[in-house]
């Protein structure tokens, strides 16, 4: 929140007179906030990824927060939502979790679909699989016509441009994390490391960004 609040939360608009930045989803009073067409939401991934306890809806603190965002599409009703999760969400307890998520947006009159997409399929070098669930309300849209997901684009930007380099080891760099001790560079571990012009070389932010 202090992160959003930092680059957002000086934007003076008719539209965001409310404090867009709540201290609890669940307290919102969905009433209250203005209409939109677009919900765009990710929800906790710790419960459901792979590296995780994989508590799915059985974690009561981060598992049930889909939940929240099933609510502002019951009541606030916008023509679409694009959501975003972990790609292992789709085989989290067999599959059950995905299909329990499908079933509860279908029940409200919204198509469902998805694809699991990676960065470096959209020209930006870093593996970083998502897991894209996008839909729309069947009152409002003409859902006939199948939906595409856009074609992927060539990856022209890589790892020594990144580096402003003339190699690195790297094609695709890693998915990008946030803190953790640095791992040796042959170490499976390793998420930052990189060899550049045949120095090793760390990810600060700068390179990140650009990722």
């Amino acid at each position: 929140r202090k992160t959003y609040r930092l680059n957002f939360g000086k934007i003076n608009h008719k539209l965001f007179m409310y404090d867009r930045f709540n201290d609890d989803v669940w307290n919102v009073n969905l009433r209250k906030v203005p209409n939109f067409d677009l919900l765009c939401a990710g929800f906790p991934c710790q419960p459901f990824s792979q590296a995780g306890y994989k508590k799915g809806f059985r974690d009561n603190k981060n598992g049930n927060l889909f939940f929240a965002i099933l609510n502002f599409l019951k009541v606030k009703k916008p023509a679409a939502f694009f959501l975003e999760n972990v790609g292992f969400l789709l085989n989290h307890n067999k599959g059950k979790t995905f299909q329990k998520i499908k079933n509860s947006i279908l029940e409200i009159n919204y198509s469902f679909n998805y694809k699991i997409v990676r960065a470096s399929d959209f020209n930006l070098p870093q593996g970083r699989p998502r897991l894209f669930m996008i839909g729309f309300n069947q009152d409002k849209i003409d859902c006939s016509q199948e939906f595409k997901f856009p074609k992927p684009v060539k990856l022209k930007k890589m790892m020594k441009h990144i580096w402003k380099s003339k190699k690195c080891d790297k094609k695709i760099g890693y998915s990008i994390r946030v803190g953790g001790k640095s791992s040796p560079m042959g170490d499976k571990r390793n998420w930052d490391g990189y060899l550049v012009d045949g120095k090793i070389k760390r990810l600060t932010p700068v390179e990140g960004k650009q990722m």
